[in-house]
């Protein structure tokens, strides 16, 4: 069966197909088509369980061209098709691109890892927990070491990803439930990723990098040699971009929770800058601002705590505890409560 939309035509359903091996024109014509549909139409496409017959051809063949273009398929399907995540999702899949990220390096192409990349951005934090009990952290660790550094980069953005799925499903207070597994020693993840974000010059890498590593460290003490790695986080937070300004701060927040790594983050009157959030920022700014606030006011030592009570206005604080949006607001009143 076809489907049609925008004069693009795509193979949906090889129910005809016994063998299930789609024909080499078939996936052709999806390679070419699929990029040019509609999300409501690559939904669809997903649901038509063609997941299942892409990951049978690249079992055979995780390599060459055949793998290249299935690869190109999988990842386009799901661009631009959140919903569709779910349908792709299954452990035969994902096993097939583990294979074909298991050859030479001189084999892999960044199309190859550009489905696994999309499923960590795409996906939400429980899929992504799917993804860590499916094993990918392993083979994504070792595309650390690729040549190619757009790969390094995707590779990092993915493995940051499924750390912060980790971290935003378990307790914040509690040791990140991903940090046992990446600090073997057979693997290296987190000196590699230390490495990265010490020589890369590519500045989104680098803080990715950064992210990850904060994250992982969460509620523990950041070993004396990552200390740059909070400095970097603190120069981030004050980016325009919101995503990376919001993105850094929520990341001290989770070193915050350990009194070790305050006089780091709280050089440079870096409490000062946490304040001045709170005016005129967005939503989510304010938010992780006075969250940060809260955690370094509520562990940390009683100098911490009069620096901020000293910097904190509680005029502003009563003001965000009326807040419509429940993150501030909630954060504004716990604020409050402690500085009474």
């Amino acid at each position: 069966m076809f489907i049609t939309s925008s004069s693009s035509y795509v193979l949906l359903n090889i129910g005809f197909d016994p063998t299930h091996q789609l024909p080499k024109i078939a996936l052709n014509l999806m390679n070419e088509n699929v990029p040019h549909l509609e999300p409501n139409i690559k939904l669809l496409v997903a649901k038509s369980r063609v997941f299942e017959d892409l990951a049978q051809i690249i079992e055979g063949k995780p390599d060459g061209y055949t793998a290249e273009v299935v690869c190109n398929v999988i990842d386009q399907i799901i661009k631009n098709n959140r919903e569709g995540i779910e349908y792709a999702l299954f452990s035969k899949l994902i096993i097939a691109i583990k294979r074909v990220l298991s050859v030479e390096h001189n084999k892999i192409k960044r199309v190859h890892l550009a489905a696994l990349a999309r499923f960590t951005v795409y996906g939400d934090d429980h899929q992504r927990a799917d993804l860590y009990g499916m094993d990918v952290l392993p083979t994504l660790v070792i595309l650390l070491n690729h040549p190619d550094k757009t790969i390094v980069g995707d590779a990092v953005i993915a493995i940051n990803n499924i750390i912060l799925g980790g971290a935003r499903t378990t307790d914040s207070e509690k040791v990140h439930p991903y940090l046992q597994t990446l600090d073997q020693e057979h693997l290296g993840a987190i000196e590699e990723l230390f490495d990265i974000f010490t020589r890369s010059k590519d500045e989104p890498t680098k803080r990715n990098a950064a992210l990850a590593i904060g994250r992982l460290y969460r509620s523990l003490p950041l070993p004396q040699r990552y200390l740059p790695i909070i400095s970097l986080l603190k120069q981030t937070s004050k980016s325009p971009e919101q995503n990376i300004a919001w993105n850094s701060i929520g990341t001290l927040g989770y070193l915050g929770v350990n009194e070790k790594n305050h006089p780091e983050i709280l050089k440079d009157d870096y409490v000062t800058v946490l304040v001045d959030n709170l005016y005129d920022k967005p939503d989510g700014i304010i938010h992780f601002s006075l969250s940060l606030l809260q955690t370094l006011h509520k562990v940390g030592s009683v100098s911490t705590r009069q620096i901020i009570k000293r910097n904190v206005n509680i005029k502003r604080l009563k003001e965000l505890s009326e807040f419509k949006d429940e993150g501030v607001s909630s954060h504004a009143h716990a604020m409050l409560a402690r500085l009474k």
